[in-house]
């Protein structure tokens, strides 16, 4: 990754082709202080995942698919700064970054602002921390200069049936898109 950032490649993604790019779900603890504003409160620690592979004739990365993550707070909000900036951790799923070499994550952009190329936030390159295939769930680690919020877990033993849920994601490239529900049932054994 670090000798990929050092090339500067020209990484672009392909507007049109996502792998389901997934929505970030957030519970009750997301918005318990501020339900009228999750989404400002919550949109700036949602990532787009980028995945890429390099073609072993030219040598260059070439765009296999995108998705959404969430860049999780930092352990009892402090934040681990290493010499080339904070340390942060990515929760996202398993089909986005399977099959991928190199990760890049996009920020986005402050304002209305809903586009990006990466460029314009100081997009960085992540690397694949842990995963679980069968809970379709990888966690990414990236560095950066800016600081972030973060997203933090709710406890499960505080999730509700009929509690209401958000989604921030990129569905069909449509990025940061902003969406609500209610947990219809919690399954314990759910296969």
């Amino acid at each position: 990754f670090s000798e990929m950032a050092a090339q500067d490649l020209n990484l672009k993604r392909n507007p049109f082709y996502n792998r389901n790019a997934g929505l970030a779900m957030f519970g009750k603890s997301f918005f318990r202080n501020n339900p009228d504003n999750v989404y400002q409160d919550s949109v700036s620690s949602v990532v787009i995942v980028d995945s890429y592979i390099k073609n072993k004739k030219t040598g260059k990365a070439e765009f296999i698919g995108t998705g959404a993550g969430v860049i999780l707070k930092p352990v009892k909000g402090s934040h681990t700064l290493s010499e080339k900036g904070y340390e942060y951790f990515v929760l996202t799923n398993w089909h986005v970054i399977d099959g991928a070499q190199y990760i890049r994550l996009c920020f986005k952009p402050e304002g209305r602002t809903v586009t990006t190329d990466c460029k314009d936030t100081g997009g960085a390159f992540a690397e694949l921390f842990n995963y679980s295939i069968e809970k379709d769930l990888a966690l990414l680690t990236f560095v950066s200069k800016k600081k972030f919020k973060g997203i933090e877990f709710e406890d499960y033993d505080n999730i509700k049936v009929g509690e209401q849920v958000h989604a921030i994601g990129h569905p069909k490239n449509l990025l940061w898109s902003y969406s609500k529900g209610i947990i219809s049932q919690i399954r314990d054994n759910y296969n």
